[in-house]
């Protein structure tokens, strides 16, 4: 049998991109309707209790209930912005049409439990990138590879011409990061929702401070009060429109989809890979190993920051989940000069946490800077 025509298997590749990106926007447009089933719900369980213990909680009770639901509508409004924005991130024509076609087939109706947690992560991913309470957690994670990227690069006007790579970028503000400080970089992104809401952070937010979202209205344990649970932030703490655009000679591009896919025409096209809290997104690390290899400049220079996470641990029948002296040992196998290696047994870093909760995650992470050897 012949291979069905090209054209054939663009427009069902298309389709099937539209329809998972259709998932990904009716999620964002029901935010509020999920919201606010859950708020009846506990709205309910608050009534069946015994009178004598309503007493005990009421009007508190009701007065938080109330507050959350203008919560949960301030943060639809936001994400309103974002859905209106998002229609003209791409162009109709090649790799944007799905994302037209999504447009236009996504009806409002219920999201999945699964496309509701990736939003409600999305509004916390909002402080960790774009926020002041953020910072510190940006600092934790990011500063290793900025400092190394300063040291080896330190001539500011030649940064122009270094080519960075930043994979599984999320919302852009380490990319946005490396751009402001002179590099010409391009960030590279799996998740629609995490392309729509960086497409808007980056390109749509007029000011700082512009808005301010809810990220934890929805996280109702291990809270110390409601006034935690339910307070704002201003994002973005710095209007990236106006951050040292009219000088800039450095380019900045944003690139959508899977990494190893993404990157098949970009041979020996880079000078430097910045790889944070993305490592451990690979079903088997000898393949983004030898994809971060092949697309490196002879000389260049590969970043990377995070834990071993392992996502794929237990869901896929590949998966390969190795300690960290296994990933120092194959990368320094696969042709790579280790530089720097740097194991922070002593200094945690936190990923998409509320400093205010009962419960804080963080992790130990391993830092590595090594250049790709010469042929």
């Amino acid at each position: 049998m012949s291979d069905a025509p090209q054209s054939s298997r663009h427009e069902v590749q298309t389709t099937e991109e539209a329809e998972a990106t259709a998932e990904v926007l009716n999620a964002l447009a029901y935010y509020k309707k999920y919201g606010l089933l859950k708020l009846s719900s506990q709205a309910q369980a608050f009534m069946r209790l015994p009178v004598q213990h309503r007493s005990m909680i009421s009007p508190m009770y009701e007065t938080a209930l109330r507050k959350a639901k203008e919560c949960v509508n301030a943060n639809q409004g936001f994400l309103d912005v974002v859905l209106e924005t998002g229609r003209s991130m791409m162009g109709a024509e090649g790799d944007g049409e799905f994302l037209e076609k999504a447009y236009a087939i996504t009806t409002l109706r219920p999201a999945t439990e699964h496309y509701m947690r990736k939003v409600r992560s999305t509004l916390k991913q909002l402080v960790r990138d774009w926020s002041e309470e953020g910072r510190a957690e940006r600092e934790s994670c990011y500063s290793r590879i900025l400092k190394a990227m300063y040291e080896r690069f330190p001539d500011v006007e030649k940064r122009k011409d270094v080519q960075v790579l930043v994979p599984g970028s999320g919302l852009a503000r380490l990319v946005w990061q490396l751009v402001h400080d002179g590099f010409s970089t391009l960030g590279n992104e799996y998740s629609m929702l995490m392309l729509l809401v960086s497409n808007f952070i980056l390109n749509c937010c007029e000011e700082a401070n512009q808005f301010t979202i809810y990220p934890y209205v929805g996280e109702n344990s291990n809270q110390w009060s409601y006034e935690n649970q339910f307070r704002g932030i201003m994002i973005p703490d710095i209007c990236t429109r106006n951050a040292g655009r009219t000088q800039r000679q450095n380019t900045f591009s944003m690139c959508a989809g899977d990494f190893v896919t993404a990157m098949q025409d970009y041979d020996e096209h880079f000078d430097c890979v910045a790889t944070c809290f993305f490592l451990d997104t690979a079903t088997n690390p000898f393949v983004y190993v030898d994809v971060i290899k092949r697309i490196l400049k002879p000389g260049g220079v590969w970043l990377n920051f995070g834990p071993l996470l392992y996502h794929y641990a237990g869901e896929h029948e590949d998966a390969l989940e190795l300690p960290y002296e296994e990933i120092i040992r194959i990368v320094k196998a696969s042709g790579f000069e280790i530089v720097k290696d740097e194991r922070c047994s002593e200094e945690s870093a936190k990923y998409v946490c509320d400093e205010k909760s009962m419960l804080q995650y963080s992790y130990y992470c391993g830092f590595f800077e090594c250049v790709k050897k010469a042929a």
